[in-house]
């Protein structure tokens, strides 16, 4: 079953005087006469009991910033964004909302961090990679409280504040060895992994020793650590030809004391 087959909302439009790219709204709607009355009358005991819950008044909306995505759009490009690009785009954007709304009253009970790393998850449902990206550059990412099984996906004590470092550090790591957009997603689905066995900090390995990578992340995956360091298979040569390149650091420093703060709410990020 596909996302947009669970998660509906009926009333989505577009709206350039809101803020940010998206936004989902949930409230209760006004009362009829009618239905005011058998309310009243089944508040006080009159009449028959009402078999209305508060699903019945239940509100929702999506609104789209289609002018603020235009414009974004426009300047990431460098020329007017197709009709495909934007339709794309904006198709991203409601499969976040969407995910907010599938969540509805849930989010609640949860910090900004939490409700918005969900509905990245919606927005990214194939991509670990874009979806921890995007979630770094948004505000709530400030917020270290999250959903404790996104603590236990990642090997991480629920009492934990470093999730969000976590997350960075992996993403530095992914983009600093990665050759291209697929080494990037293997790259932190590794990670994930190593996380929950146990591995400890990204920042303890040694980059210039591809050894510690491989015991890392499995013998299995050796062939794969060589091509991000440039290694062929059959070459006996263990100094790494990459080393002088993305990620040469003494024992990580040069590499995580990077600030990822960029543009936060102004690429992939929604609220």
């Amino acid at each position: 079953m596909k996302w947009f087959e669970i998660i509906k909302v009926e009333d989505i439009d577009f709206d350039s005087a809101i803020r940010g790219f998206g936004h989902y709204a949930m409230g209760i709607r006004d009362l009829n006469f009618e239905e005011t009355m058998e309310m009243l009358g089944a508040k006080l005991g009159l009449g028959k009991p009402s078999k209305k819950t508060i699903d019945d008044f239940k509100q929702e909306n999506i609104r789209i910033n289609h002018q603020e995505v235009y414009s974004h759009l426009k300047d990431k490009l460098g020329k007017e964004p197709t009709e495909k690009q934007l339709a794309m785009y904006i198709t991203r954007i409601i499969m976040h909302e969407g995910t907010h709304a599938g969540m509805a009253e849930e989010q609640l009970n949860m910090t900004d961090a939490q409700s918005e790393y969900g509905a990245f998850t919606g927005q990214f449902p194939e991509s670990m990679y874009m979806r921890m990206k995007a979630f770094l550059k948004h505000p709530a990412s400030e917020s270290y409280m999250m959903h404790p099984q996104i603590y236990e996906a990642y090997g991480i004590p629920t009492n934990s504040p470093k999730f969000v470092e976590v997350v960075k550090d992996t993403i530095t790591v992914a983009e600093g060895l990665g050759n291209n957009d697929a080494d990037k997603e293997k790259i932190v689905q590794l990670e994930a992994l190593a996380r929950k066995k146990g591995k400890g900090d990204l920042r303890e390995i040694d980059f210039k020793n591809h050894e510690a990578l491989i015991r890392r992340w499995g013998n299995q995956n050796e062939d794969f650590v060589h091509s991000l360091f440039s290694i062929s298979p059959k070459s006996n040569n263990k100094d790494t030809e990459k080393m002088a390149g993305a990620v040469t650091t003494s024992s990580a420093p040069s590499m995580f004391n990077t600030t990822y703060s960029g543009k936060k709410k102004k690429e992939e990020d929604e609220e």
